[in-house]
């Protein structure tokens, strides 16, 4: 099937090349914006994976529930208690199903979505929407209500990357992306060195705090989001299936004395990319000296410069799953081992010349018997 990503949300007209905020960069977007952009911006990358018309249409309306968001903000971001009015209407758009349909072209859809945008209006102000969508305004508040502002002064960004594109801090985050895979896939590390595995996913966490605390208008959700993006984008396929990848990478170099083939996996190789780019983001934010506007936020969540030998220390590496491959290679040795003896004890009772062999052996065995009998009969005689 044609495959291709969305360039057009509403009446808005969107790049889709890169990382995309209508013309805005990063400082000029309040963080829940950020993270709503950075939700759009992930879905055109599963749109560019997608092997279905099913799967291409669950994006496009998971898009179209973040633009409406976005919308709300616009609206209602200097008012918190219209905010969380257009949320309640929003979580029952989702509950009444308007981002479950199917349109048969992008421009019927776009149209719907702008009437959508009314009917947001429209509710908001009629204030009649009295139930809430409980799966969805746990999220709305979390993100969107809680993270209604900009962390810089006046949404002005020292960005220590500027100079370049718009958008550069967020493109960087989906560069590095593959970094932090065993945080988008929340692995708990079954199967490999469980200990190894945690101790990174803490590390990357750590990281996740460094760069949502450098002076930018990002959350850790967003840098998150962004980084999932960046595997799907770099690896061509889920975050999970990529993981899964990365395992059996690991696994075709433990198994391969049994002869094995294994599909060979390209992911530790993205990942020792992304680990280098992220040395290189870290390298330019020590040379600027960001001086932090909002203090608080980044007592919060700043620690420690990482080392360049703490990057590479703390990225997914074969390793982390050679331990249990290694297991699991002992473990098929041992069967196979126990499948030969069973099957040498199921041949020698399967074959006749054996029991005619075994029949000789019992004769014999009778007929000496019956002769040492006779013996001592003539004996006592």
């Amino acid at each position: 099937m044609k495959r291709k990503k969305r360039g057009m949300l509403g009446s808005v007209v969107v790049s889709t090349e890169s990382y995309w905020t209508e013309g805005r960069n990063t400082g000029g977007l309040k963080c829940n914006e950020s993270l709503c952009y950075a939700e759009i911006d992930c879905c055109n990358e599963y749109v560019a994976i997608a092997q279905t018309q099913e799967e291409l249409q669950e994006q496009y309306s998971r898009m179209d529930m973040f633009y409406i968001i976005l919308k709300a903000i616009a609206f209602y971001g200097n008012n918190d208690e219209l905010l969380k009015r257009a949320g309640i209407v929003i979580g029952n758009f989702i509950s009444e199903g308007r981002f479950s349909k199917s349109f048969s072209s992008i421009e019927e859809e776009n149209s719907y979505v702008v009437g959508l945008i009314q009917l947001l209006a429209d509710r908001v102000a009629a204030n009649e929407d009295a139930s809430e969508n409980q799966n969805f305004m746990p999220w709305y508040v979390e993100n969107i209500l809680s993270k209604n502002f900009y962390k810089t002064e006046k949404g002005k960004l020292n960005n220590p990357l500027s100079g370049l594109d718009d958008d550069d801090f967020n493109k960087k985050m989906k560069e590095v992306g593959p970094y932090m895979l065993y945080l988008v896939t929340g692995t708990t590390g079954e199967g490999g060195d469980e200990r190894a595995i945690l101790r990174k996913k803490m590390k990357q966490n750590e990281m996740l705090n460094y760069l949502s605390g450098c002076g930018n208008n990002v959350t850790k959700a967003t840098i998150l989001k962004n980084a999932e993006a960046g595997i799907v984008a770099k690896c061509g396929m889920k975050p999970e299936k990529a993981l899964e990848k990365f395992k059996q990478e690991a696994k075709q170099k433990g198994t391969n004395g049994l002869g094995f083939v294994l599909e060979a996996s390209v992911v530790a190789a993205i990942i020792v990319g992304a680990c280098t780019l992220l040395a290189a983001v870290v390298k330019a934010y020590s040379e600027i000296k960001i001086a932090s506007i909002n203090a608080k936020a980044d007592v919060q969540n700043k620690i420690s410069e990482p080392t360049k030998d703490e990057i590479n220390n703390n990225q997914p590496s074969l390793a982390d799953w050679e331990k249990g491959a290694a297991e699991a290679e002992e473990k098929a040795k041992e069967m196979a081992n126990q499948l030969k003896a069973m099957e040498a004890q199921e041949v020698w009772y399967k074959k006749p010349l054996v029991w005619l062999g075994i029949g000789g052996i019992l004769l014999a065995s009778l007929a000496v018997v019956v002769v040492k009998s006779k013996k001592k009969k003539k004996t006592k005689e």
